[in-house]
């Protein structure tokens, strides 16, 4: 190869270098600036970016996105009064709808949890890093925690699991457990009292297929001690 050839080659690898540098640069001041306005929506697009710009082999992380995940866990709190995200009244009870609006902020946090991995989970990607080969690990994301005023007694929280297979986002077609499936772990044992968490486990699924490591992700609804016993690594 000519000498002239060789810096022409050298010039347009770092070329593409910086480029791609610059790119990766302009993608976190960007979800930086949307950070405060859209934190469901911040979150998916870093859990994207971060499955795009890291180096795996078989699914297990080799070099680290530079982006980092973006996601904020909400904290929904709910009284006689209704419900409030992050502090801020957001669904106000009147005498006789208040079971039916609980379900549907709940059910709604769920589906906003689900939409933050819904690309990933149906490309198969791994932006959660490299699973030790022993399979052992659970990485959660923590989505929102549930909180019931201590004499909170405007409503009960009777057979939710059936209420999200026969009722879905409004104005759609489809039911909330379209998304996320039919059998949600601890859909069955929220009460209308006590703390609960919100959140995804992420575990190591082998592809034989593929030949490779996929993330197998659910969604689950439990307490604070569940978590801490069940993850490895949390994001929130």
């Amino acid at each position: 190869m000519k000498k002239s050839q060789m810096q022409w080659t050298l010039g347009t690898i770092l070329l593409f270098a910086f480029i791609a540098i610059v790119v990766l640069i302009l993608a976190g001041q960007i979800l930086g600036i949307f950070q405060e306005t859209n934190t469901r929506e911040v979150c998916r697009l870093s859990i994207i970016a971060a499955a795009k710009t890291d180096f795996k082999i078989l699914g297990r992380q080799v070099v680290a996105s530079p982006i980092k995940l973006k996601c904020k866990m909400l904290f929904m709190d709910v009284d006689d009064k209704g419900v409030s995200i992050n502090g801020n009244l957001k669904d106000k009870f009147g005498s006789t709808d208040a079971e039916e609006k609980l379900k549907r902020a709940v059910a709604n946090e769920m589906y906003d949890c689900w939409y933050q991995v819904a690309d990933v989970n149906a490309s198969g990607e791994n932006p959660f890093g490299g699973f030790g080969f022993t399979l052992s690990e659970t990485k959660c994301l923590l989505c929102t925690r549930i909180k019931f005023a201590k004499d909170f007694k405007k409503a009960g929280f009777t057979n939710f699991k059936d209420w999200l297979n026969s009722n879905g986002p409004l104005g759609r077609d489809t039911k909330y457990s379209d998304y996320f499936g039919k059998d949600v772990s601890g859909t069955e044992s929220i009460s209308a009292a006590g703390t609960y968490y919100l959140y995804i486990p992420i575990t190591a699924d082998i592809s034989i297929t593929k030949a490779r490591i996929d993330p197998k992700i659910k969604m689950k609804i439990a307490g604070a001690e569940d978590v801490e016993k069940s993850c490895t690594e949390i994001y929130n």
